[in-house]
């Protein structure tokens, strides 16, 4: 039986492999080799991940404890304690990210755990955007359409939009949850999680669905986010700087939001269309930092 098998993270990053017996043993070509055992994936990505291990855990979990007992119950703390949460859930699973790619991308913790933290690291991103997309229109309604916003905006319609929120991420993840996400690959005696997967699983399957994840959890949003930043800012310019400082700091979240997920998101696009189209994946490396970014 013969096949092949694309390197990447849910990406069809990496074109090559032939499969050469029927229990998943798989052997790479000298690109996919270098892939996996570059300085990138197993020094540089974990190194990134304890520091934010270490830097997160702590502040995530200070985040929620004062978000829900000494801040007021307004509806955009109810979104802010969903985001630290959603921050706080990733955190906890980064110490196996962080040995699997120490081991040299060798993942020892079974098929199950391997599909679940996949689901949690591409949810944890796109349940943030959608968070903070809800957060720019609940500052939007609060400062741009008071009058109109006050019939509905209040900690029930917030905790309901949180909740839809998590169901359409938890949705969205499904297809993780149900592919199989680990291979052992001969040559190199590991057995990879999310980073090997069947060519015509990415060139067909997870093509139209990372596809349809990116434009519908990230490019629809940004622009929404945009529009309610960029309103809310013409808004507080009118009283010829009065608000400056709050001009500041909107404009901040704004390029941290644009800075952090347009990366990741715009070269899992181009990625999959390269793979598709030219049979490629030059990106693959650089694809890894931005995931650790955002």
């Amino acid at each position: 039986f013969s096949g092949h098998i694309d390197l990447g993270r849910g990406l069809a990053l990496v074109p090559i492999p032939t499969k050469v017996s029927k229990n998943q043993e798989y052997v790479l070509n000298k690109s996919g080799k270098y892939h996996l055992t570059s300085t990138i994936t197993t020094a540089v990505t974990p190194a990134l991940y304890i520091i934010i291990f270490l830097i997160g855990l702590p502040t995530n979990g200070m985040a929620v404890y004062n978000l829900i007992t000494k801040v007021q119950r307004l509806p955009s703390t109810i979104f802010l304690i969903n985001l630290a949460t959603a921050d706080l859930l990733l955190i906890l699973v980064l110490p196996f990210k962080i040995s699997y790619h120490l081991l040299g991308n060798d993942w020892l913790f079974g098929e199950g755990l391997c599909r679940a933290m996949t689901a949690f690291f591409y949810g944890n991103m796109y349940c943030s955007i959608l968070l903070l997309t809800f957060i720019s229109i609940d500052r939007y309604f609060a400062l741009v359409r008071p009058f109109f916003s006050r019939r509905f905006r209040d900690n029930g319609f917030a905790v309901c939009c949180c909740s839809l929120i998590w169901l359409i991420v938890t949705a969205s993840m499904i297809p993780f949850l149900t592919q199989q996400q680990t291979y052992l690959i001969q040559d190199l005696n590991v057995t990879t999680c999310h980073d090997a997967l069947p060519r015509e699983l990415q060139s067909g399957y997870f093509f139209y669905y990372f596809v349809c994840l990116v434009v519908f959890e990230f490019l629809i949003p940004c622009f929404v986010t945009l529009f309610c930043y960029v309103s809310i800012i013409k808004k507080l310019m009118i009283n010829n700087g009065k608000y400056a400082k709050a001009i500041r700091a909107m404009v901040l979240v704004l390029i941290v939001y644009l800075v952090c997920f347009t990366p990741s998101n715009i070269i899992l696009l181009i990625h999959h269309s390269e793979h598709r189209l030219w049979d490629s994946s030059e990106l693959y490396l650089f694809y890894m930092l931005c995931l650790v970014l955002s």
